[in-house]
């Protein structure tokens, strides 16, 4: 039997490819956005459209107030491993990097 991965993905505004990522993952397992509605620095942007790209390409949406890329992160964390029960395979990565593995 073939492991199945979760793939998590945090965001603020940034998905210009966030659709294509998302899919590439979809099939090896449970997709989630972690979206923050503040930035980590300099100004506020669409997260509203960041989230609705996730959303429409099948990510299950979490929507937060993160104001650090280690809040969000820790929150990712905690709020996978108390709702999902997954265990860290490969770190959490942000919308810009290209992959985040997490397995059951």
């Amino acid at each position: 039997m073939m492991s199945r991965i979760a793939s998590c993905y945090m965001v603020h505004d940034d998905n210009y490819y966030l659709a294509e990522s998302i899919a590439s993952f979809r099939s090896a397992g449970e997709v989630f956005a972690f979206v923050s509605r503040v930035p980590w620095h300099d100004q506020p942007g669409d997260w509203e459209g960041a989230a609705e790209i996730a959303r429409g390409a099948g990510a299950e949406l979490v929507l937060g107030d993160w104001t650090s890329e280690l809040e969000h992160r820790k929150a990712a964390f905690a709020w996978l491993g108390s709702r999902v029960g997954l265990h860290v395979y490969e770190g959490l990565r942000h919308s810009r990097e290209p992959k985040a593995r997490l397995t059951r």
